[in-house]
């Protein structure tokens, strides 16, 4: 599927570049035409009309026997053709090669860019998703242990709704403590405050890290200090 995109995408790249190739033949071919295609000393098997020059030109871009066509031509005294040969091969040869190859290999990495952004784009939609039907029953659980809570008078009351209620949450959901001194109002406080525990959860290893990298430093100096005393003494 990527490989199929990519081809798509280059075949109108493609056809710009050749549209200028066959230009750039074009021009080529004039010239080589009235140079090599006429006169006394003209190669009208090669160059005497604009189709034969247009096809000696494809040979040249190919780079395959186009030695042949430049013996010919050098036996019939065109020396000057020489210079022709290598402005035409350098350009049309070995640039326009290059270009359709890095087109295709650009569209190539673009597709693939495309399709892996796509498949993440699914991943994170069905990750919210799940995330938000879960958050949606926990949400529901609560406010069903809530709306049981109504009426509670005494902690007897509230443990054995908690009992009853501990059967059936998940282990992915809230889950109270079996307290006897807890209220609805305590669970309620905690469930509001567990994002405030995990940043500070955070925050206190970040601490731990710190002081374990200035204990480290401490003791690699006193180290250092040891043995310069040693040196010194000795």
């Amino acid at each position: 599927q990527v490989i199929t995109a990519a081809l798509l995408k280059t075949v109108l790249s493609v056809v710009n570049l050749v549209l200028l190739l066959l230009l750039v033949m074009f021009v080529f071919a004039i010239v080589g035409y009235y140079f090599f295609g006429s006169g006394d000393d003209a190669d009208e098997t090669r160059w005497g009309t604009l189709g034969r020059a247009l096809f000696s030109l494809f040979v040249w871009v190919t780079a395959d026997g186009w030695t042949v066509i430049q013996g010919r031509l050098d036996e019939r005294g065109h020396e000057s053709s020489r210079i022709f040969s290598v402005v035409f091969l350098f350009p049309c040869h070995f640039i326009f090669i290059n270009l359709f190859i890095s087109v295709v290999v650009q569209n190539l990495e673009e597709a693939t860019d495309e399709e892996n952004a796509h498949r993440d784009r699914i991943r994170r939609a069905m990750n919210a998703e799940k995330r938000a039907q879960t958050v949606a029953e926990q949400e529901q659980e609560l406010q069903r242990l809530l709306d049981n809570s109504k009426g509670v008078q005494s902690t007897e009351d509230v443990q054995g709704m908690l009992s009853k209620m501990a059967g059936q949450l998940r282990h992915d959901e809230l889950v109270a403590t079996d307290d006897l001194a807890m209220t609805v109002e305590w669970l309620e406080a905690y469930t509001s405050t567990l994002h405030e525990h995990e940043v500070t959860v955070k925050h206190l290893n970040a601490l731990e890290c710190e002081l374990l990298q200035t204990i480290a430093s401490i003791v690699a100096e006193r180290r250092v200090r040891a043995q310069r005393l040693e040196y010194d003494i000795a």
